[in-house]
């Protein structure tokens, strides 16, 4: 009885507070997945009762930012195509993104729960080395960094310097705290065997459809949706020899695309009809639910896609 009533009166230990950082060292204009992303990580964080910031970089594209969402890195666009000259010029850079980021860790990010997670799901080397500099200027004891790979970086000439980024990194923080993240079993299978440690599988958070709306449209075509930004690995190419060919039975198929894909139809071949590049959440599920088909003619080395099936061909 009298060791109920101690176990009464001792009170229980307050529950761990999480504070999570997600680092967008580029916002692409809205375009792409980042901004949709990142909302659903703090949706996601909100239902584990941990406190979500975003900590971005400004773009003039933009015109107003979601709340808990922090224009304050800096050092500019790591991406950007340039000489050699001009990637040199970019160290410099490397230290303000890195210095950015610890101030924000340290100001908003630390205070706010036990333990803390940096968390960038889109980078290149030159900001993870950034990522890598600010854990300099912050306290660790309490740090996990996630790092979501989307690629199979190992197959690019800078994979070496992301594995002996991630080595630093492991090296700066306790434990177990550098977790490494992926969104398929393709590439946790061929990353984990590259960097020689657990990648864990992450769940796109992304994918809810909120509506069904959708947008008006000749019944008698065949809408084909190339979703998001012309690249070369997205199928460019495929998609412009398309637009550029005319065959029996084109003149019912219409193509959907980007602005910034400049695609134009040839006579007699397939209709074309460019869409915003920024488009919002709520017009890409219309846009969605509006085609009838998806083009993914996506490069397979890159993205990891039919590599098993690859391999079962061949054996």
């Amino acid at each position: 009885m009298e060791q109920e009533l101690r176990d009464r009166a001792t009170p229980s230990p307050p529950k761990l507070r999480v504070a999570l950082m997600s680092i967008v060292p580029n916002l692409l204009g809205g375009e792409g997945h980042v901004i949709d992303y990142h909302q659903s990580v703090g949706q996601a964080a909100d239902r584990l009762h941990w406190k979500h910031f975003v900590a971005c970089v400004s773009d003039s594209r933009l015109q107003h930012y979601p709340p808990f969402w922090y224009p304050c890195l800096q050092g500019g666009d790591l991406e950007a195509e340039g000489n050699i000259w001009q990637k040199l010029g970019r160290i410099r850079n490397i230290f303000r993104l890195g210095r950015s980021i610890a101030r924000f860790a340290n100001e908003k990010i630390l205070p706010q729960g036990d333990r803390a997670i940096l968390f960038v799901e889109r980078f290149i080397h030159l900001q993870l080395l950034a990522i890598f500099l600010s854990l300099l200027f912050l306290p660790r004891q309490n740090l996990a960094v996630w790092l979501l790979y989307r690629r199979d970086i190992h197959r690019s000439k800078t994979g070496w310097v992301y594995r002996v980024l991630n080595e630093a990194i492991a090296r700066l923080l306790p434990p177990g705290r550098l977790v490494l993240l992926t969104d398929s079993e393709l590439l946790q299978e061929s990353l984990s065997s590259y960097f020689q440690k657990t990648v864990t599988v992450l769940p796109i958070p992304h994918t809810e459809i909120l509506h069904r709306d959708r947008f008006p449209r000749p019944s008698s075509e065949i809408l084909c949706w190339w979703s998001g930004p012309p690249r070369e690995e997205k199928g460019w190419q495929v998609v412009k020899s398309l637009v550029e060919t005319s065959f029996q039975g084109c003149e019912n198929i219409c193509i959907l695309a980007a602005q910034s894909s400049q695609l134009a139809a040839i006579e007699g071949g397939v209709r074309v009809e460019l869409l915003d590049d920024n488009l919002n959440r709520s017009n890409y599920v219309k846009w969605m639910n509006t085609c009838d088909f998806v083009l993914i003619p996506y490069d397979s080395i890159s993205y990891g896609l039919l590599r098993k099936q690859h391999s079962a061909i061949s054996s």
